[in-house]
């Protein structure tokens, strides 16, 4: 039996070679945004552990406690600015994520719809195919009732 050979194959692999790089470059930029949530986390929480420091420092009274507390109230806002930076830095990776998901739905649908021609065409390759065998088949019997028909 003939073995069917599309003839788009190679624009097929092409397609999934690039939903693969796409699905790679997402998978990275996941990583990132995993990352970078987690730092948000650790700045969120030293923020939480200095304000109790804060609060502990508070209930001594002694000037160099007070000196401690500036500090350590300065260095809280100063921590309250790097997790506002943080959240900005965390949502422009989710849209860069976002923009790389739609890419990959993209390729997807690419591929699909490849893959889907492929599937009908190979259908329609192995019903010819039967056809014309059944034909073939068809031929040679009526061939050979006609030459028994014709010495019996």
């Amino acid at each position: 039996m003939k073995k069917y050979k599309f003839r788009l194959q190679t624009v097929l692999d092409i397609k999934e070679k690039k939903l693969e790089q796409k699905l790679l470059e997402l998978a990275r930029i996941a990583d990132v945004l995993n990352k970078e949530v987690e730092i948000e986390k650790q700045l969120v929480n030293e923020q939480n552990t200095l304000q109790s420091k804060i609060v502990a420092i508070s209930t001594i009274d002694s000037p160099q406690s007070l000196l401690e507390i500036q500090n350590a109230r300065h260095y809280w806002s100063t921590l309250g600015t790097k997790i506002a930076n943080q959240k900005e830095r965390i949502k422009n990776v989710k849209v860069f994520l976002q923009a790389k998901q739609t890419e990959v739905n993209e390729a997807v649908k690419e591929k699909k719809v490849l893959e889907n021609l492929k599937e009908k065409e190979e259908e329609k390759f192995y019903k010819e195919f039967l056809a014309y065998e059944r034909r073939e088949l068809d031929e040679m019997a009526t061939g050979r009732f006609i030459r028994q028909t014709a010495q019996g």
